[in-house]
């Protein structure tokens, strides 16, 4: 067994032979605690961590829960959607209040944000229902346009973009560290 410190992490190695080992991380600054076992790693513990990717460790150690939901990234792809789907009917200068008004909604949950999953499926469940289709004046292009953003719209979870988790990030970068210090 060794025991070594990276910055304020204490790092314990189990090397059993016969390619098994495990390792663990305990970091107080940040009140992380990681451990993990390999039954099959093909050779020592010590090699077996320089020869593997950042990727790799980090997901064997990490959390399996995604990070936050990337708001921007997922009203960038919110905003694809309708374009196939809305815009395509709609050009922009056709029903330019309107579509002032689609717009004026879609900054305004983007500066309010989720909070969760959860969150991101109320808000989208409900939101081509409440917009003002009132601003067009046609009805029958009332309905197209509501047509359009409910197909746009259809499955909303599909557009949930999530940042890395913040563990997994430490991670990543704790393992370059641990390959330098193994390769001393």
């Amino acid at each position: 067994m060794i025991v070594f410190k990276i910055n304020n992490a204490d790092v314990i190695l189990d090397d059993q032979g016969d390619g098994k080992g495990k390792i663990i991380i305990a970091d107080l600054n940040y009140g992380y605690n990681f451990s993990y076992y390999w039954g099959a790693m093909g050779n020592s513990l010590n090699d077996f961590l320089i020869r593997i990717n950042s990727d790799y460790f980090a997901d064997k150690l990490g959390p399996y829960t995604a990070g936050s939901i990337n708001t921007r990234k997922t009203l960038t792809l919110i905003r694809k959607s309708l374009k196939e789907y809305f815009y395509s009917e709609f050009p922009w200068y056709v029903e330019k209040d309107f579509q002032q008004h689609l717009r004026d909604e879609l900054k305004a949950i983007e500066k309010e944000g989720f909070i969760s999953d959860d969150h991101f499926m109320l808000i989208m469940g409900r939101f081509g229902d409440d917009l003002n289709y009132y601003l067009i004046n046609n009805e029958y292009d009332r309905k197209r346009a509501k047509e359009a953003i409910k197909c746009a719209l259809n499955e909303p979870w599909y557009f949930i973009n999530h940042d890395e988790h913040k563990e997994i990030t430490y991670l990543k970068r704790f393992h370059s560290k641990l390959v330098k210090k193994l390769k001393v």
